[in-house]
């Protein structure tokens, strides 16, 4: 039928509206262009003989009448040319409604209503901040579509109810800092990858924020901050666009940044083609008919097809897959809808053989898998679930089910803001350790949080939980008294966690850290390994932290038994290692192990994460109190060293275990040994290795010689290091003490520090710095401290004893010798004193002596 079109003769002043219109032309080649609301663009070049009638049919394919809203130009903020130019792009006809002011233009729903599409550009304000919310709810009531675009939507409107309640949408934070976005599966952008800053757009993005679906079963994620997608599912990340509409009578796609600062994107050259694509698909979607029949899936604890969460449970136990199958078509007869597995290998059953749906609504199935008794660490079965209509035999919607045993690490992420777990999981899969993911924030729905329970915390031997930049709240009440219960039963804990004990210092999970008491934020920007440490860091390392947030990591005061790993530039204890020990009687207690950061362990440079987490979990790993020395810490050139390897199993099971030793053969002569094998419960074998130094070895070389000892069936390999210098001093015997311990109140002390050279060289000059610190009553509270220092000659197998003397009050003190050599040796020598109270017990009953 003819269309009643604005027809226009190109680069001549000529226009007419009218179906049919006749133009007199001079003789030449022209361009007419006709455009209505409604409709495409058309364009047709003809030619114009003198004396002639030309004649030309332009035909009209229909589009959806798209009103363009530019919310900017009343700050004078408009972007509206970039929205133009990609409508212009793609042909469409489109009327434009400006707002110079407000509330003077603000437009209303009857400004809104006749359109099929309204794209909205909200550069730095939003609808609801000009008052255009009732607009916005009458026109997507009606039945509307809507594109709207803007970095401060959320952060304006997130109260409103256009934003919540129609737009579905929650926001998560006020800016994500970042300037790629890509589009996620299934969603009207997939498979593009965008920057929304530099050039090539508009460059004005500072503050994009960061959305989530309010209302996961009508809106879906459409683009995600892509950084965060290397490690996060769809419906975990940090997402850019929603896209909602799922059974609804309207439809919306809102960008959470500015549509204008599109710059460049995958397979478009420019940035002007990049936006004119986004917009294409927007409209296509926005405007794509309601489907008569459609089916969708969900995993229940993700709320995603595309990344449900391995089910995991104990050899022997039965694990759930729940699932949600939703009919999202909007015809009116009900479907039926049957599901299907495929590559099962353990034993799987549904709830059910079919489902009958009606149009938009739901109902649950549950997969139920059985995970056998004879299941290895880490044992899995993946299995392919495929749900298809009866209505429709050609549609169908599948999803992965992956059902498995413990693996045995499992990994906490409790950090909050700055998101961390990309870090550790990078260095697990680095050092080939098999874990499992416990995130604390998606555990108990949204927006809660919650770490997991002792019962699963018990299924694994070894837990590595971090809190980040968690000020708030790093371990709650609740996790806390979980940890304590793992602990206390056999656990093996690493926790990093830089505000933890600004928290929970009164806490019970403080002594089984290790922890007597505290310094605040002494802000550590070095970590340097302590010699002889029992986790096996290698000695010399000193590392500059990097802090991906605030650093208000603390100072540590270890309690008796507990061993400092790492110290900061000020000597400050930041990393601690304790191992408990069996318990004894007819039910022993297994041993308990656990390492404590007071900084964040992500704040070690990149490319010593991976060792250092290694040598972390084989420390607590139920192999972990093994041990690898030499007979002496130094001899000359040419002499015999002995070695010892003590491999010992304190865990609650027997392991498989394997042994080798690496010494370097142009450093000496010794035997290599290989050995793997089965180690009981409490079980313990003993190795010992001679070797002889190569002849001709310079003073001062340092020889290593190190075991690696592993897990097989755990996928844990650790080391142990046995250094031994040629020609050096050799402090390694002196220890420093203090009588009595423990004392009565009032009672003078006397702490002693023997310091012996065992070495075949002179220590010239020896030093001997002693510090300590007794703690009084609460934590953090100092009473006695100070400082000794003695400097001298120390001929090999010499020795000299230096004394103190002092009177504590009641408490327990902390004191550490360091001891250096003169030649590049270090030890530490710790010492503890306790002063306890008088002890009476009432009532009394006071006797006089003639009775």
């Amino acid at each position: 039928a003819p269309v009643t079109a604005t027809i226009a003769v190109l680069d001549t002043p000529l226009t007419a509206t009218a179906s049919l219109a006749t133009f007199a032309l001079p003789a030449g080649d022209y361009t007419l262009r006709a455009r209505a609301l409604g409709y495409r663009i058309v364009t047709a070049t003809t030619s114009v003989t003198a004396g002639e009638t030309a004649a030309v049919t332009l035909t009209l394919p229909p589009a959806p009448s798209v009103l363009l809203v530019d919310s900017g130009a009343w700050y004078y903020g408009s972007q509206i040319a970039y929205y133009r130019e990609a409508l212009d792009d793609l042909a469409l006809a489109y009327d434009e409604w400006i707002v110079h002011q407000i509330p003077d233009d603000v437009p209303t729903a009857d400004v809104l209503t006749p359109y099929d599409v309204v794209v909205w550009s909200a550069p730095s304000d939003a609808p609801g901040y000009i008052g255009a919310q009732d607009a916005i709810t009458i026109y997507l009531s009606a039945g509307g579509r809507l594109f709207l675009s803007g970095q401060d939507v959320g952060f304006l409107d997130a109260g409103m109810v256009y934003y919540g309640k129609y737009l579905k949408a929650r926001l998560v934070e006020d800016s994500s800092n970042r300037w790629t976005v890509e589009g996620l599966t299934g969603g009207p952008f997939a498979g593009l990858t965008m920057t929304i800053a530099g050039p090539g757009g508009a460059d004005n993005q500072s503050y994009p924020d960061v959305v989530a679906p309010a209302d996961p079963d009508a809106a879906a994620p459409a683009l995600a901050y892509s950084v965060y997608n290397q490690a996060r599912s769809a419906a975990e990340c940090l997402l850019a666009a929603l896209a909602t509409g799922t059974c609804l009578d309207y439809r919306a796609l809102y960008l959470s940044f500015g549509f204008e600062a599109i710059a460049a994107c995958s397979g478009a050259p420019s940035g002007r083609e990049c936006r004119a694509e986004i917009m294409r698909r927007a409209l296509d979607w926005l405007t794509a008919p309601t489907p008569d029949v459609g089916l969708e899936v969900v995993c229940s604890d993700t709320r995603s097809a595309a990344e449900c969460r391995p089910a995991i449970g104990p050899p022997g136990t039965v694990v759930t897959h729940e699932l949600r199958v939703r009919n999202t078509g909007r015809g009116g007869i009900p479907d039926v809808v049957v599901p299907s597995v495929e590559g099962a290998d353990w034993s799987t059953r549904l709830s059910a053989p079919y489902l009958i749906l009606p149009a938009c609504t739901s109902a649950t199935l549950i997969v139920s898998v059985t995970v056998p008794a004879t299941a290895t660490w880490d044992a899995r079965d993946a299995v392919t679930l495929t749900l298809r209509s009866i209505l429709s035999p050609s549609l169908s919607a599948t999803v992965i089910l992956t059902s498995k045993a413990p693996a045995p690490v499992l990994l906490v992420d409790d950090d909050r803001w700055y998101e961390q777990a990309p870090k550790y999981r990078a260095a697990m899969e680095v050092v080939g350790i098999p874990y499992d993911l416990w995130e604390t924030h998606l555990a108990v729905g949204s927006g809660g949080r919650g770490g997991p329970p002792v019962e699963v915390l018990r299924w694994y031997p070894v837990v590595v939980w971090w809190t980040g930049y968690d000020w708030y709240e790093p371990v709650t009440p609740e996790e806390e008294a979980a940890l304590v219960a793992y602990l206390e039963g056999g656990g093996r804990l690493f926790l990093s966690a830089q505000d933890f004990l600004y928290h929970r210092a009164g806490g019970p999970l403080r002594p089984l850290l290790g922890v007597l008491t505290y310094i605040e934020d002494v802000t550590p920007t070095v970590a340097a390994v302590v010699p002889e440490n029992p986790v096996g860091l290698e000695e010399a390392c000193t590392w500059p932290l990097t802090y991906p947030f605030s650093n208000w990591s603390d100072g540590l005061v270890p309690s008796p038994g507990t061993a400092v790993l790492l110290r900061d530039g000020n000597r400050h204890a930041v990393g601690l290692a304790r191992r408990g020990l069996a318990g004894a009687g007819a039910s022993p207690v297994p041993a308990n192990a656990a390492v404590f950061f007071s900084f964040p362990w992500e704040a070690l440079p990149e490319d010593a994460r991976p060792e250092v987490l290694r040598q972390v979990v084989g420390y607590l790993s139920w192999l972990g109190g093994s041990s690898f020395r030499a007979d002496r810490g130094a001899a000359v050139a040419g002499a015999p060293v002995t070695y010892t390897l003590r491999l010992a199993n304190d865990g609650p099971q027997p392991v498989m275990a394997a042994v080798s030793t690496t010494f370097p053969a142009d450093l000496g002569t010794a035997p290599a040994l290989e050995w793997e094998g089965v180690l009981p419960s409490g079980g313990a074998l003993t190795f010992t290795l001679p070797a002889t130094l190569a002849e001709g070895l310079p003073q001062g070389r340092v020889v290593p010689h190190t075991a690696r000892i592993a897990l097989v069936e755990q996928g844990m390999v650790f080391s142990r290091t046995a250094w031994v210098r040629v020609g050096a001093p050799d402090l390694g015997p002196s220890g420093l003490g203090c009588e009595p311990s423990p004392a009565e109140p009032g009672a003078a002390v006397t702490c002693t520090l023997r310091l012996e050279n065992a070495g075949p060289a002179d220590a010239l000059p020896a030093t001997a710095e002693v510090t300590g610190t007794l703690f009084w009553g609460m934590p953090g509270t100092p009473e006695v401290s100070g400082t000794w220092v003695w400097s001298g000659p120390l001929p090999a197998g010499g020795a000299v004893s230096l004394t103190r003397s002092f009177t504590p009050p009641v408490g327990i003190g902390y004191g550490v010798a360091f001891l250096e050599d003169g030649l590049g040796g270090r030890w530490e020598r710790p010492a503890w004193v306790e002063v306890r109270l008088w002890r009476a017990y009432l009532p009394m009953v006071m006797k006089s002596p003639d009775r």
